[in-house]
């Protein structure tokens, strides 16, 4: 489809994205850099592009990368809240945590305390092992009543190792159809249940298990 989709018209930057992200899913980090380059020389101002380019990085664990494009773009987008909260988050998988609850909570502010910026906060707490301060901000984005990602809630109990509750959301996502699902097979966030033969079956079931990722093209 992607191909398609650029065999039709080349200059297309959430095309590049697409393969972006696809080279995430599969950790092929050569080919999803150079898809964001093309993406951003295309649409350098595209707020989709700078904030799911920058997952698409962080989930590959390109961190470094990641840390690069979230700075260029908080300053190209600086009165949005999603390049202060991405980069928070590549920020605490590099173990700045300070700097990562400090734009996590700008984002915060920025997003007037929605769910979804709540629980990358959350997050930034669980990293430093701040259990509950972390549960606090989930009660409060419960208590709003709107859509929870299942997928990012799950990974603040993987960051806190409370490895049985992870299960039921990664299984509650998979049943959501969530997109975040595509990053399950390199997000660094998830290294506590690697292990874990629950991890491999919900692979499995979104299609990002070892044989299946053999037969993807690159």
């Amino acid at each position: 489809m992607l191909n398609e989709a650029k065999h039709r018209d080349p200059n297309i930057a959430l095309t590049e994205l697409g393969f972006a992200l696809y080279y995430s899913a599969i950790g092929v980090a050569d080919e999803l850099q150079a898809a964001l380059d093309r993406a951003d020389k295309i649409d350098p101002l595209n707020e989709e592009i700078a904030e799911w380019g920058m997952w698409a990085l962080m989930m590959a664990n390109e961190l470094d990368a990641a840390t690069k494009w979230g700075e260029a773009k908080l300053t190209l987008l600086p009165n949005t809240p999603y390049p202060n909260l991405s980069l928070a988050v590549a920020e605490y998988m590099k173990g700045n945590y300070s700097r990562s609850i400090t734009l996590a909570e700008k984002g915060v502010a920025m997003s007037e305390r929605a769910p979804l910026p709540l629980i990358l906060l959350a997050q930034a707490y669980a990293a430093t092992g701040q259990t509950e301060k972390a549960h606090s901000l989930i009660q409060e984005a419960e208590a709003q009543n709107e859509y929870m990602c299942p997928y990012e809630t799950a990974a603040i109990y993987a960051l806190l190792e409370e490895n049985e509750v992870v299960f039921p959301l990664l299984d509650q996502a998979v049943e959501y159809r969530s997109n975040c699902l595509i990053f399950l097979r390199h997000d660094p966030r998830f290294e506590p249940i690697r292990t874990d033969e629950r991890y491999f079956n919900i692979l499995k079931r979104v299609g990002l298990d070892d044989k299946a990722v053999l037969n993807y093209e690159r």
